[in-house]
């Protein structure tokens, strides 16, 4: 039997109630409590912090702690075969760990309440939970083909840009990175083997700013990458030998697979990428300020764009066959930072530095939705190859959503900033480029898998 008084979890002999005998005592703890199944460990809060400490119960030592989110943990569970630890918090969610190989926490966006009970099935990981919401509600408590080890790959100080190939078979990302004797800061460019996650080549750009893009061509043979200093170099794959240099950046590829149309001060041009003396074409009218943010439809019939003239406040949508504008998305309150296209063109989704996610029906020019989660800015989004996921991440984490019904449905904690997010084609990965110096890897968690039943949930009266 567990139970804590004064910042001590202790346990006794239930067999031995009469003699008040305890036969291990956990200084330092408080909360809940939870013995895995095994009875080899004990899972306990951690007192005045938000974390878990894993004791071992043959020498009652310490061998392993969790971090929490801001909110209490109210409730523990260990699944039956001693894996995975479930915690329920006084916010709602439900975070996971993997006991044994030390993967980042997957957390689920469970209930509208606090968590009030949790249990794991006796056999699989069936979850049941309960809340104050007046719900209780079952899922699927196993992390497996959902969220292991994470994967880091190290690029310079600060990642800002990640994009993959069409095919999924390549990764590429851009980072700042101290370059020569003189520790002088620039973007550089890296090539990724996504079989192997082995680095295949590596390019130096210029510049050292926060912000940069990488695009593939459809066919994969070309790679773009641009830097603060304004320009735009596009690189053969898997080499990166030098093709072309050009003034310009937020470069997108069209689907003949050479032609490339990107941004230069206030104007959207279109070109040839391997024709550097070629001149460019105006593809619309020129906005009134230097362009922010752009996106393309994935037919090139529409551009999203975001400009100085109004801080980036508003989203100017423009056609590109008649060279006119479509109208104005307004909705975010600060600057939109990235623009992004679904698979399909019909939806586009803006990072927010106001903290929100925005969701846009681009035929009939309506706000679908502002997605409220992120504590502060939003730098980077990116829609699943099937179109029912929308990824966003920020200064706090990387937050899933389930665009039909603008829930949140997962939180992947990142400890730190990431600049952009991009999901493989393929769906089986999630990418960041994460301001301390890693590309942060994922299995890109499926949304039937994170949140089974999708309709919003009940409440019980």
């Amino acid at each position: 039997m567990i139970a804590g008084v004064e910042k001590t979890v202790g346990i006794w002999d239930p067999f031995a109630l009469g003699t008040s005998k305890i036969t291990h005592r956990f200084e330092g703890s408080a909360g809940p409590a939870a013995v895995s199944p095994d009875g080899r460990w004990l899972v306990t809060g951690v007192a005045g912090q938000h974390m878990l400490k894993r004791w071992d119960l043959r020498t009652g030592q310490p061998d392993k702690s969790w971090r929490g989110r801001s909110a209490s943990f109210r409730r523990l569970a260990i699944s039956s075969d001693n894996r995975i630890l479930a915690a329920g918090l006084a916010d709602g969610t439900i975070m996971l760990w993997d006991m044994e190989d030390g993967s980042e926490p997957l957390t689920l966006m469970a209930h509208e309440e606090a968590v009030t009970g949790l249990a794991f099935s006796h056999h699989g990981y069936s979850l049941l939970s309960a809340s104050l919401d007046h719900t209780v509600r079952v899922r699927d408590g196993s992390m497996t083909n959902r969220q292991p080890s994470s994967i880091r790959l190290a690029h310079g100080v600060a990642a800002v840009a990640v994009s993959f190939s069409r095919d999924s078979r390549y990764l590429a990302s851009v980072a700042r990175e101290n370059v020569g004797e003189s520790g002088e800061e620039q973007h550089t460019l890296k090539l990724w083997d996504v079989s192997t996650w082995t680095e295949l080549a590596h390019a130096t750009l210029g510049g050292g700013g926060p912000d940069a893009e990488t695009a593939f061509s459809p066919d994969g043979s070309l790679v773009t990458a641009d830097d603060p200093s304004g320009i735009l170099r596009v690189y053969r794959v898997p080499g990166l030998e030098l093709v072309a240099d050009l003034k310009g950046h937020l470069a997108r590829f069209l689907l003949d697979g050479h032609s490339v149309m990107y941004a230069c001060g206030n104007r959207i041009l279109r070109r040839d990428a391997t024709a550097a003396e070629q001149m460019p074409e105006l593809v619309v009218s020129e906005e009134p300020g230097e362009i922010i943010a752009m996106s393309v439809s994935p037919d090139g019939r529409t551009v999203a764009t975001t400009s100085k003239a109004d801080q980036g406040f508003s989203i100017h949508l423009w056609d590109v066959a008649a060279r006119r504008s479509l109208g104005t998305l307004g909705g975010h309150s600060n600057r939109v930072h990235r623009l992004m296209f679904s698979t399909v063109g019909q939806t586009l989704a803006s990072a927010g530095w106001d903290g929100n996610v925005g969701v846009w029906d681009v035929r009939g020019r309506l706000n679908q939705g502002m997605m409220q989660g992120h504590s502060d800015e939003v730098y980077g989004v990116a829609f699943s190859p099937d179109g029912r996921t929308l990824a966003s991440s920020g200064t706090d984490a990387v937050r899933l959503w389930h665009i039909a019904t603008s829930r949140q449905v997962a939180v992947l904690e990142t400890g730190g900033a990431l600049q952009c997010v991009a999901f493989s084609p393929d769906g089986h990965w999630l990418a960041g480029a994460g301001g301390d110096g890693t590309v942060r890897l994922w299995r890109a968690p499926l949304l039937q898998e994170l949140e089974p039943d999708q309709r919003a949930p009940e409440k019980a009266h």
